[in-house]
């Protein structure tokens, strides 16, 4: 059977024919036709979590399937070093390719870069699947139904670090619901045997600079275990 590449040449030659004809009336001697790469190949795990976010697409397991829409599941590779999970999509609308609003999303990047960490080598993405209708709320509700979905997300990334951000995630990832994220901060948790950090949202430290020292001091935190484990 011929290839795809081997089609894309053929048919390469063939236009320059048609061109040469057109314009002279013979064939003309041109160079070799470009090199095209053969497509990637997408792992039997790369296929599942494309299922998994159609499944996602087609959920109605809550009323927040009314509200403002989904926004982008997630961005990232499969097996990274760090994934990171806020509890629901922002209230602003998201930038095309990005998980976050605009100005959390850059935030967040600048907070990656002073540990040395690209964002696009980063999984990010949230337990609660659609937007809110209120950024305050605890969302226990949802998120009993999220969680489920969440773990199985989790199961087909399989990151080796997670960092959770602000406090509704922090206490329903390590199942501390009557702690506040003070006092989980600083600490190491394990969700589904993955070792688990938390700290602020990018979004509640724009609005509170004064939080800023606390999530330097997290983000060492989790930089030195990541170097501990060679991540």
């Amino acid at each position: 059977m011929i290839s795809r590449k081997e089609l894309l040449e053929d048919f390469w030659k063939f236009l320059d024919l048609c061109e040469d004809y057109y314009d002279f009336g013979y064939h003309k001697n041109h160079p070799e036709p470009p090199v095209f790469p053969q497509p990637r190949k997408i792992s039997p795990r790369e296929t599942q979590l494309m299922e998994f976010y159609h499944k996602i697409e087609d959920c109605q397991g809550c009323l927040y399937r009314y509200n403002k829409g989904r926004g982008k599941i997630a961005q990232g590779p499969l097996s990274p070093g760090l994934c990171i999970v806020a509890m629901a999509p922002d209230l602003e609308p998201s930038q095309e390719d990005s998980v976050f609003s605009q100005k959390a999303g850059e935030y967040l990047e600048k907070w990656l870069e002073a540990i040395e960490i690209n964002i696009q080598d980063v999984y990010c993405t949230h337990i609660l699947k659609c937007r809110p209708p209120h950024k305050e709320s605890k969302h226990w509700t949802e998120s009993s139904i999220c969680l489920e979905l969440f773990k199985q997300q989790m199961e087909l990334v399989k990151p080796k670090v997670l960092l959770s951000l602000g406090e509704s995630a922090a206490q329903l990832l390590t199942n501390e619901t009557e702690k506040s994220l003070h006092e989980l901060e600083g600490g190491i948790y394990s969700f589904l045997g993955i070792p688990l950090f938390c700290t602020h949202h990018p979004y509640d430290v724009l609005k509170n600079p004064s939080l800023r020292s606390a999530v330097w001091a997290d983000l060492k935190h989790l930089r030195s275990f990541m170097n501990q484990e060679k991540l």
